[in-house]
């Protein structure tokens, strides 16, 4: 696991977020800074409303709340 993964993952945690390592029902984004083909991302994308990038989870944590914008 990256650094970057960990922090990313710290910061949806503080947030109120949760973090799962694959799709499931009630799983709401995904965080991807690329598009992938793989059998996991390709899944998680049939479940997922959203897709957002570590960035983003990054801005929200300044925020202090999990952002609007998409």
């Amino acid at each position: 696991m990256s650094f970057l993964f960990s922090v990313v993952q710290q910061e949806v945690i503080r947030l109120g977020g949760r973090v799962v390592h694959s799709a499931v029902v009630e799983t709401t984004h995904l965080v991807a800074n690329s598009v992938l083909r793989t059998v996991k991302f390709l899944t998680a994308l049939a479940v997922v409303q959203h897709v957002v990038t570590s960035e983003w989870i990054e801005q929200s944590g300044m925020a202090g709340h999990f952002l609007g914008n998409f």
